[in-house]
């Protein structure tokens, strides 16, 4: 939990209002489509979509962002944003995703105490503003391999001007986050915790150019009723396997690696993520590469991605069962328009072919008993929407 000292000095200086006081926003307005009516497609920590659960779903990607910022003396900045989507539960509510203190100690070196997001990807700072975004939404395949996003603690950044323009920024931090998340469509919600979360990332930029590599680890722990009950039989037999399949305060380690060319006529961008886990969860990974061409207010684009799962096998067939059960390993394909209607207005169309390996249980949500885990086939996503600044 965010230590309370500094919610009550975040939101004292938000309250007070002074004239340098800024206020901005962003929403977006989506429906997505699905193929398959056996399961639904979900995104995030989202336990429903299109599909299964209702044939066009307006909650998979529609939010409303607030963000109020206040800055005292040019070397303190107060910030706070709240996002109000769809969450675990199927209920739409507020979020505070920013909530944060910083501190400029120089022209290079800045301080943030408090709530800040997830820093490892290439688009972190604005995963959640769609207008930002060259797609619909982020590919999940890399951008789900962590489902962690609000930061709690302390955050440092240090930029660093190397030769030929190019400048070095590095960040580092502590913290500690928290998901809620739901594996029966959100009839019961449980809640998963990374504690001594520690990070690092560098990223060279210049112009249109960025390379960023992040790395970060910490431990995992969730105890969910259904998962508690298999690792009990497992454990009647193999107390060790037991304790071995259980997340519960077990090591993670999670990098990514990221470049992006984006100019006037061209977007080039692609990142590969992989989380290292011992339990029942496994290894984790995906990359994808995007290419966009702009023509004026239009720019078209493709992005190809595909994310795996490596877990253990077991003679125990319990154990097998709760491996198998984790199993995501797809690839996709997407073909994508986006149309800037105006400077602050963003029109994006998306379909998305998606194929599951045989075998993938995870790779959706709220399957029935018709859906074929051993010959998955071919699905369809459709994806619209209209994202704005404010």
């Amino acid at each position: 939990m965010m230590s309370v000292r500094v919610f009550v000095f975040v939101l004292v200086g938000l309250l007070a209002l002074p004239a340098s006081a800024q206020v901005s926003g962003f929403a977006t307005l989506g429906a997505a489509w699905f193929s398959n009516p056996h399961a639904d497609f979900a995104y995030n920590n989202h336990s429903t979509g299109p599909g299964n659960s209702r044939s066009v779903d307006l909650g998979l990607d529609s939010n409303l962002g607030l963000q109020w910022s206040n800055t005292f003396d040019q070397n303190v900045r107060l910030t706070a944003q709240t996002v109000v989507y769809r969450d675990a539960s199927n209920h739409v509510r507020p979020d505070l995703t920013l909530l944060n203190a910083q501190f400029l100690i120089n022209d290079r070196l800045s301080l943030r105490v408090g709530r800040t997001q997830n820093p490892n990807f290439l688009y972190s700072d604005y995963r959640q503003v769609h207008y930002a975004l060259p797609w619909i939404r982020p590919p999940r395949e890399v951008y789900g391999v962590t489902s962690f996003f609000n930061y709690d603690g302390v955050q440092g950044r240090y930029q660093l001007p190397v030769m030929d323009d190019w400048s070095l920024i590095f960040l580092a931090g502590i913290a500690q986050s928290s998901m809620d998340y739901s594996l029966d469509g959100g009839r019961a919600v449980d809640s998963a915790q990374a504690e001594g979360v520690r990070y690092i990332s560098a990223a060279l930029q210049r112009e249109d150019w960025t390379i960023k590599l992040s790395y970060e680890t910490g431990a995992l722990s969730t105890k969910n009723e259904a998962v508690e009950q298999v690792l009990q039989g497992v454990a009647q037999f193999d107390a060790a396997l037991a304790q071995h399949l259980s997340l519960w305060n077990k090591k993670y380690d999670f990098w990514a690696l990221g470049a992006q060319y984006d100019s006037s006529d061209w977007l080039i961008a692609t990142e590969l993520s992989w989380r290292g886990l011992d339990a029942y969860f496994g290894q984790r990974g995906g990359g994808y590469m995007t290419l966009g061409r702009h023509y004026g207010q239009y720019m078209p684009y493709i992005t190809l991605a595909r994310t795996w799962t490596i877990t253990d096998t077991s003679t125990n067939p319990i154990a097998q069962s709760l491996y198998d059960s984790v199993k995501y390993s797809a690839s996709s394909l997407a073909l994508g328009l986006s149309v800037a209607l105006t400077p602050q207005m963003m029109l994006k169309t998306e379909l998305q072919g998606i194929a599951p390996d045989p075998g993938s249980k995870w790779a959706y949500e709220q399957y029935d008993a018709q859906y074929n885990h051993h010959q998955p086939g071919q699905d369809v996503l459709l994806s619209v929407s209209l994202a704005m600044v404010f």
